[in-house]
């Protein structure tokens, strides 16, 4: 028999599970005595029912003052009580053997169970005495009837008291042979007990060391270990359980080679992930400080994101946009961005803008969808604040097509207008009176009047002629003090001559300049 544990005292019972006396006295017996111990009988049921009556022999094993395992060897108990049962001592003495519960287990005259002080046998009176005080001894006894005894008796580590009767009037002259008798009683289970501790150090104790340190170097990470082949190779429950050692061994190398697979594939993932991480990072940091603003709208419009320079261009902080419809933030008259948005997934242009605090402002948005598998779609939007840009553009305009001294058209755009008159064949009018005014002496006026005087001058003569035109006429400053009309609506010559007329009326009247008259 071989019971094993390992160091956390989790117990492996391999051969036998019941006994009269519970099923782990093989277990505490050797481990409370931290010595050999021998069992009460029990039974081992065999696979065809039938019961064989055992008795054991059991001892700890410790490494490091640590309990590793329990060990032992059975007997057939019948062969123990047929060996006993049949010693001959002398012509009519005995051997005896009681159980730890004081009850006959083997005796000549009385049956097995009873017990040892209900037989009215004064000698086992006496022993019963005996016993209060001393686990082994030897003692005469002379009972009112028959002859003188001699009683010896030792008790064993399972309590059980084993002993020979030898009645005195035989022991004479043959003292010798009883001595060799009380002492073959006495060591009765020496030569089983030698038996087994030889049996168990070579032929159990030994593997289950070995598969004890086995076990730690498994445990420690050395799964190229060998395992005896002698071992291996044995068909009993050593044998068994170096095979399960070993195929342990096996599944855990051939787990240990998956798992250093896994974790070198888990590696390349977590330095994949940390790179991403990172360049996450430089696009979020980009995106965030970036001077366009950004903002990300979930599949319903949603706003998600949006960065720093969204409030900045839109006067509209995070906290008023995330969660909200984006159509709160970027409100439109036309309703053609949605539709694009809803139908081709992108839209791009120009908006007239409203910020938070009503100033106006024109903004480039450029919006559209981003379609991941799996996920729901998200727009992605940038927002441009070109105000300042149009501004510039107009102002561009602006100096090419007129006058910045006097605000009216300049000769370019007063001939495009002359120009387009007289191709456009919608035109009503068909006849036209071109007029060119100069300032007379106007360079030496400059020169006596000084430059700021002499724009004072022009621009009020700007006016004069602005104020007596029609609105479908054309006026111009063509160049310096030259100035050019357009009249449209003409039908006579009568009529050229009191428009000419009228302009030499209204240039006529004095020029004021800075409340001097100037003419």
């Amino acid at each position: 028999m071989a019971l094993l544990v390992d160091k956390s005292n989790c117990l492996s019972h391999i051969l036998v599970k019941s006994s009269e006396r519970g099923e782990k006295e093989w277990w505490f017996g050797p481990i409370e005595s931290r010595s050999g111990y021998w069992t009460q009988p029990y039974y081992w049921e065999l696979d065809d029912g039938s019961k064989i009556h055992f008795i054991s022999y059991t001892r700890p094993v410790y490494m490091n003052n640590k309990l590793v395992a329990v060990v032992g060897t059975d007997f057939q108990y019948e062969n123990i009580e047929n060996i006993l049962s049949k010693a001959e001592v002398y012509k009519s003495g005995y051997v005896f053997l009681i159980s730890d519960t004081n009850r006959f287990l083997i005796h000549p005259e009385y049956q097995q169970g009873d017990h040892m002080r209900k037989v009215n046998d004064p000698i086992f009176e006496e022993l019963y005495e005996e016993l209060l005080y001393n686990d082994s001894n030897m003692f005469e006894m002379a009972p009112e009837f028959g002859d003188e005894h001699l009683i010896s008796y030792s008790k064993l580590s399972n309590d059980w008291i084993i002993g020979v009767v030898v009645p005195k009037s035989e022991m004479y002259g043959h003292t010798s042979t009883l001595y060799v008798t009380m002492v073959a009683m006495f060591l009765i289970g020496i030569p089983l007990l030698g038996y087994g501790a030889h049996y168990m150090a070579n032929y159990i104790s030994k593997p289950i060391v070995e598969m004890t340190n086995a076990v730690e170097q498994i445990k420690s990470g050395n799964y190229y270990l060998k395992l005896d082949e002698k071992n291996l190779l044995r068909d009993d429950e050593i044998g068994v359980l170096c095979l399960a050692i070993d195929g342990m061994r096996k599944s855990l190398l051939k787990s240990f080679d998956k798992i250093t697979s896994q974790n070198d594939q888990l590696q390349d993932e977590i330095n994949n992930r940390k790179q991403f991480q990172e360049q996450f990072e430089l696009v979020y940091e980009a995106f965030s400080k970036a001077r366009d603003g950004l903002i990300i709208t979930d599949s319903s419009f949603k706003v998600i994101y949006s960065n720093e320079s969204m409030e900045r261009i839109t006067g509209f902080s995070q906290e008023d946009m995330i969660g909200y419809p984006l159509g709160k933030t970027i409100r439109v008259s036309d309703n053609s961005l949605w539709h694009d948005l809803i139908i081709n997934g992108n839209w791009s242009g120009e908006l007239d803008f409203i910020k938070r605090n009503d100033e106006k402002a024109v903004l480039n948005f450029t919006i559209g969808r981003i379609e991941e598998e799996g996920e729901e779609d998200k727009f992605i939007g940038i927002l441009e604040d070109i105000t300042h840009t149009k501004k510039q553009e107009e102002d561009i305009d602006y100096l090419k097509r007129y006058d910045t001294l006097t605000g009216l058209p300049n000769k370019k755009e007063f001939l495009d207008g002359v120009y387009h008159f007289i191709t456009d064949k919608d035109e009503d009018i068909e006849v036209g009176v071109l007029v060119i005014i100069n300032i007379d002496d106007f360079r030496l006026i400059n020169q006596a009047i000084g430059y700021e005087k002499a724009n004072e001058l022009i621009i009020e003569v700007a006016k004069r002629l602005e104020a007596i035109l029609g609105e479908e006429d054309l006026i111009s400053r063509l160049n310096g003090d030259e100035f050019g009309l357009f009249i449209k609506d003409v039908d006579h010559l009568q009529d050229i001559e009191s428009s000419i007329q009228d302009i030499i009326e209204v240039l006529k009247a004095p020029l004021i300049l800075e409340k001097e008259s100037c003419i």
